[in-house]
């Protein structure tokens, strides 16, 4: 016979094991949900044109991981708290149409003691690869893009380039950003993370008329720059070209000094990332971008401006390397050069290339060449650097100093405040010397104590730093 007692068990039983299963089943559900938004979330979209800004998926921050980062209400990428010293950013992953190269660009603002780190890796036959890092970057000291793993079983690192090993291609990718601060409360911040590929992209919008277009950009020749660096910075002094065009008044100097790679001895001043982030420094949008077609650089060139091209080429068919001739040009071989497309016209029945070519010889810099031969030459690499409506322009900043004593080793300089400033020689990038703001001629570190003596003060003297400073000798 059944107690009282043992149909309360019995209740109690029964209660249990349907609180037991209800739960189970809420459980379940929300791993399903979980499963699913973690699916959901590593879905990864395709890397379409239209989502694309002139052959550059430009990421706005939205749809990644965040670890001790946020996105601000203006798309800025910066540390989630003010005692936060290292956070990171990784993006979802983008697939692709097979491709062999990413190159990745960013735009940073990085006050005093802040740092970026921009890595990726790419999916080749269904592998990962392993994370390779495009070097820590900022505009307030000597940066390298040297790091541990250049290369593994599916890709390596040349500089600023990942490229795909062994002649596959790779069909995804995915990045990360590592934001540092020294101190508390100052975050570096990220407004623009470019990823490029060389990729074949169908183009889902129709390209502008076509139409000559022809723009006025400065012309510097990097013959006549600083003699102990004007054979290597055809990069930073087209940058200068175009930056000159934009308002910004930077000397080619100045800017190789913001982008030496010091880590590289093959392209030093080369480095594609270094210059466009050093680019951004100065309130102007810059990246690498992979452009298929003519066409579609005479539309970029219509909407932000002229485009720094990359090119490889022998100027003759005497030459015997084996590389595209491009008759006209300067020099009779390179197999890296980057130079200013400042126009696309049609002449006589044929179409020719309008450029600002860095390794002309004074007023030889203007060149057209022709646009099939160019084509052949141009990498389809370009720099997009783009001044937006509400952007306000920085300038250099030149710091007046007095000069007050040179040794064998240093020079001491003194701030307008009174302080002093004890700067090695070997510190020393590139001296400049201007009047009525024309550069006249290059002086050698060691020869500053000349101008204690000889103080020329009808000139002004720029002393340019390794560690991206500029200081304007007063007198």
């Amino acid at each position: 016979m059944e107690t009282a007692g043992g149909k309360k068990g019995f209740r109690d039983s029964w209660w249990a094991i349907i609180q037991g299963a209800s739960f189970i089943f809420v459980w379940a559900l929300s791993l399903f949900w979980s499963v699913e938004t973690v699916w959901a979330q590593e879905r990864p979209p395709e890397l379409r044109q239209e989502q694309s800004m002139a052959g550059a998926v430009l990421d706005n921050f939205m749809s990644g991981s965040f670890e001790g980062t946020q996105r601000m209400a203006q798309g800025e990428l910066v540390l989630a708290g003010p005692r936060t010293n290292l956070g990171i950013y990784c993006s979802p992953i983008f697939k692709s149409a097979p491709f062999t190269e990413l190159v990745m660009s960013w735009n940073a603002a990085t006050p005093q003691g802040t740092s970026v780190e921009v890595q990726a890796q790419l999916r080749v036959d269904g592998k990962w690869s392993a994370w390779f890092s495009w070097g820590k970057w900022n505009s307030w000291s000597a940066v390298g893009s040297q790091q541990e793993t250049v290369k593994d079983e599916l890709a390596a690192m040349d500089i600023d380039t990942l490229k795909v090993v062994k002649r596959k291609t790779a069909d995804a990718l995915r990045y990360r950003i590592f934001l540092s601060s020294e101190q508390a409360h100052v975050t570096p911040r990220v407004t623009l993370l470019a990823a490029t590929v060389n990729a074949e992209q169908k183009t889902s919008k129709e390209l502008t008329e076509k139409k000559d277009v022809v723009l006025e950009v400065p012309a510097y020749a990097q013959r006549r720059r600083d003699p102990r660096i004007a054979g290597q910075i055809c990069s930073p002094v087209s940058m200068a070209m175009t930056l000159n065009y934009h308002g910004v008044d930077v000397l080619p100097e100045e800017l190789a000094w913001r982008v030496k790679d010091h880590s590289q001895d093959r392209f030093p001043f080369g480095n594609w990332s270094f210059n466009c982030a050093a680019a951004a420094d100065f309130g102007l949008k810059a990246y690498v971008a992979y452009e298929n077609s003519l066409a579609e650089l005479r539309e970029t060139l219509q909407q932000t401006g002229p485009v720094i091209a990359s090119v490889m080429y022998k100027n003759s068919e005497a030459v015997s390397d084996e590389l595209p001739v491009l008759h006209g040009a300067p020099v009779e071989a390179t197999d890296g050069h980057l130079l200013v497309v400042r126009g696309l016209v049609r002449q006589d029945g044929k179409d020719w290339v309008i450029v600002n070519d860095p390794a002309g010889d004074g007023d030889s810099v203007q060149r057209q060449y022709e646009a099939g031969e160019f084509e052949k030459a141009w990498t389809h690499y370009v720099y997009v650097i783009a001044k937006e409506k509400k952007a306000v322009l920085r300038q250099p900043r030149r710091i007046p100093v007095k000069l007050l004593q040179a040794s064998a080793r240093a020079v001491l300089l003194q701030g307008q405040g009174g302080e002093r400033i004890s700067l090695e020689l070997q510190n020393i990038g590139s001296i400049v010397k201007r009047k009525n703001q024309e550069t006249i001629g290059f002086l050698q570190p060691e020869t500053l104590g000349a101008l204690l003596l000889n103080p020329e003060k009808d000139c002004e003297w720029l002393i340019v730093t390794k560690q991206q400073q500029t200081f304007r000798l007063t007198f």
